[in-house]
């Protein structure tokens, strides 16, 4: 297993870190604290509001139970004298969520933004095809995908905006995000490299479930595949917040036919493929990749990586190295992390390296 992973990474320095000490910096510690409080009072919420459970006399119990045992557990990490990190407060989250019987509480909500994006995927795909100058194509499939990214169940800053407006939707995203040049904004140089010569096939790393995925992750993926470019879209393994799964990528996709025969053609073709991260919340440690992935990667020859999100693409992997070349692609959704980064609130970043 190593072996293939070590075809990507090098493992004796591979972290999946972003690298700063919750325990040695006071002022970043009691903000994540309280993130995470808020955190778990939001998923508290979605398991109380999920309408597909049976009746269950446990839950509120259950609740209450998980959220006691997960500030016992951040305050016992947070005073040792140990490396914390934020992907280890996500991991702890989503560990306790399956330890009371909390799986998949965003499911029907995911469902519902699937099927919505879906039915506008066609329009978008058209509005793509009709530039006609090729770096404007491109810059406008990366703002897509940078303003679809702004979806995330798992950002407070989000879900204000999206609680005082209903209807803020795609094109509202846009407006949202941050003006080229972004606050890291490689665009031009690996616009400049797919000019000289295209890539095999790229490993995609996918982040949310609905408008990102639709309408950011898949338009993109269409512009790859019309360069015979083959890509390999990985979701997760288990369900995490609004994140997209393995299970809910096959759907999605084979939905996603109808309206593209790009798409329709390239899935029948094996040009198209899809796959499993082996991660289980909202962030990407390459150590825990699924094999079958790491098979398909070596064998198709994958030359670039795509990672999505701010989970995968800054908690975990905004200072890895990869063997091939990489793209790490979010929208900031946290004021107090894009400080860290020297930028404010729905930043940008597009790392390629």
């Amino acid at each position: 297993m190593y072996e293939k992973i070590s075809k990507f990474i090098n493992i004796e320095e591979y972290i999946a870190n972003f690298e700063f000490d919750l325990n040695k910096d006071e002022k970043q510690k009691i903000f994540w604290k309280n993130q995470m409080l808020i955190l778990i009072e939001k998923f508290s919420k979605q398991i109380r509001s999920y309408k597909e459970d049976e009746p269950d006399e446990t839950k509120e119990d259950r609740i209450v139970k998980f959220q006691n045992e997960y500030l016992a557990q951040v305050n016992i990490l947070m005073k040792s004298q140990d490396f914390l990190s934020v992907r280890q407060l996500l991991m702890l989250n989503e560990r306790l969520l399956n330890k009371y019987g909390f799986f998949d509480v965003w499911r029907l909500q995911k469902l519902e933004e699937n099927t919505k994006a879906l039915s506008l995927l066609g329009a978008r795909l058209e509005k793509v095809d009709n530039i006609s100058d090729n770096r404007k194509r491109w810059e406008n499939l990366f703002c897509g995908l940078l303003a679809s990214n702004i979806f995330d169940s798992g950002s407070s800053a989000v879900q204000d905006i999206l609680s005082n407006n209903i209807n803020f939707g795609f094109h509202d995203a846009l407006d949202k995000i941050q003006r080229r040049p972004w606050l890291i904004d490689n665009f031009d140089e690996f616009f400049d490299t797919i000019e000289k010569r295209p890539f095999k096939c790229i490993a995609f790393f996918c982040d949310n479930s609905g408008i990102d995925f639709v309408l950011g992750v898949l338009p993109l993926t269409v512009e790859f595949l019309k360069m015979n470019t083959k890509v390999i879209l990985i979701g997760n393994s288990s369900p995490s917040l609004n994140d997209i799964t393995y299970n809910e990528l096959k759907d999605v996709v084979q939905q996603a036919c109808e309206s593209s025969d790009i798409i329709r053609k390239s899935y029948e073709n094996k040009c198209l493929i899809l796959g499993e991260n082996g991660n289980h919340g909202c962030c990407l440690n390459f150590m825990d990749i699924d094999e079958n992935v790491l098979d398909t990667m070596i064998s198709m020859e994958v030359d670039l990586i795509v990672i999505e999100g701010v989970g995968r693409s800054i908690h975990t992997n905004f200072n890895a190295k990869f063997k091939c070349q990489s793209l790490k692609l979010a929208v900031i959704k946290n004021k107090f992390l894009a400080e860290c980064l020297g930028g404010v609130l729905f930043d940008a970043i597009c790392k390629y390296e």
